[in-house]
């Protein structure tokens, strides 16, 4: 039977058939090579974003494409919203500025558009020249496709139990369709990428379960064997006031109990302190900070000093414990390794962003960012950062010593 002629076929398709008379794309023993590479990526990010970008960073060099970018796919109620994720691999800013600026400003919702249809279908979607293409939503207005200068357009589902989380959009310079074999190595890279999300959704759900459990045992500490044993002192205190007046010597027994019992509640709002050190109130994240500020002077021997120009309020607990926690770290970071004898804590709303910053006086970059990747710690303060949709960075002081931040990419 003879085979359909180009003129027959619509330029575009998705990964359920493999369009035939077209070179083929990416042959060569480096396919191999990627798909190590792409999964080494996977197994030594230490976040989904960093694999993402640098996912699209190799593949764009194996097959010399111009432009990678991500997308990121949230979840709602069932309904999936498909937003520019920040993260581009251009080969010439310039070149590309136009095509950055229509993908900022694109609406995209399942099954419209290149990257709308992957997200719904599931499979690698393309468009062998967007400028022929009338489904390809940013090639439309002024210019049209030809001003974006790219003409192949690619689509990879990056996706965790089943459901779409991200996708890697790609552009060449040239009329392209992909081939099976390039098919099989895209859905491969999007499945690697797809365990580094997965991973990352656990560990999230692994920190909620912790975090869940350890506020309900903390609320039980406060409410129940707290005022159980506040109660059982005042007894106590009642006790010895009466045998005192009647002059028994067992007057200081229960005095004695009292004192101890005084000591028991300390220990045991201590203890609940340190399970919810955040309370929870919108503005208890700037008391719990300058409270640990304070801690942390008479505990290392420090000047460590809060600032806090305006209120910030946190209404989410869970957002302020963890921007607590990471404080906290990096107090400790300075002073156990960085051997500091000043820090400088501020939050602060900046731009409609709320900003955590931790400065010190120390020695610098912590030793294990010039070994090549953050220790234990700056991994947990990184990964809180995370879990609550916030970028972290750890930079030198220009006066010496390093600053911490934390930056909120929303408000709280």
């Amino acid at each position: 039977m003879a085979r359909k002629t180009r003129k027959t076929r619509k330029p575009g398709g998705d990964a359920r058939r493999h369009p035939p008379g077209r070179p083929a794309v990416g042959e060569g023993a480096g396919h191999l090579r990627l798909m190590h590479d792409v999964a080494l990526i996977a197994n030594e990010a230490t976040s989904a974003p960093v694999a993402l970008a640098a996912a699209i960073r190799r593949v764009c060099e194996e097959f010399d494409w111009p432009v990678g970018h991500v997308f990121n796919v949230r979840w709602q109620d069932g309904r999936a919203a498909i937003e520019d994720a920040g993260i581009w691999r251009l080969a010439d800013a310039k070149r590309y500025a136009a095509l950055v600026g229509a993908t900022r400003g694109a609406k995209f919702r399942p099954g419209v558009g290149l990257v709308g249809r992957a997200v719904k279908a599931g499979r690698l979607q393309w468009i062998a020249d967007v400028r022929a293409d009338r489904r390809f939503v940013r090639g439309r207005g002024a210019g049209g496709a030809r001003r974006l200068g790219v003409r192949m357009a690619l689509a990879v589902p990056v996706s965790f139990r089943d459901r779409v989380e991200a996708v890697l959009e790609f552009f060449a310079a040239q009329t392209l369709e992909p081939d099976e074999q390039m098919i099989e190595l895209m859905a491969s890279v999007g499945t690697s990428l797809g365990r580094v999300i997965e991973r990352q959704r656990l560990g999230q759900e692994l920190i909620d379960a912790v975090w869940s459990r350890q506020r309900y045992l903390g609320q039980e500490l406060h409410d129940n064997l707290g005022q159980m044993v506040t109660g059982v002192s005042m007894m106590a205190r009642s006790l010895h006031s009466k045998l005192q007046q009647r002059g028994l010597a067992e007057a200081e027994d229960a005095e004695m109990i009292a004192g101890t019992l005084q000591k028991v509640r300390q220990e045991v709002r201590r203890m609940a302190r340190g399970m919810l050190p955040v309370l929870i109130d919108a503005h208890g994240l700037m008391s719990a900070l300058e409270e640990l500020c304070a801690t942390a002077e008479g505990l290392y021997g420090i000047a460590c000093d809060f600032h806090c120009e305006q209120p910030v309020a946190v209404e989410d607990n869970n957002t302020a414990t963890h921007l607590y926690r990471i404080a906290q770290e990096a107090i400790s970071n300075a002073v156990n390794h960085g051997r500091a004898g000043h820090v400088a804590v501020s939050l602060e709303t900046v731009g409609g962003q709320l900003r955590l910053r931790v400065q010190d006086d120390g020695s610098g970059l912590p030793a294990e960012l010039d070994a090549g990747g953050p220790g234990m710690g700056l991994r947990i303060m990184q990964y809180r950062a995370e879990v609550i949709g916030g970028d972290f960075r750890i930079d030198a002081s220009p006066h010496g010593g390093a600053v911490v931040t934390c930056t909120l990419r929303e408000e709280r």
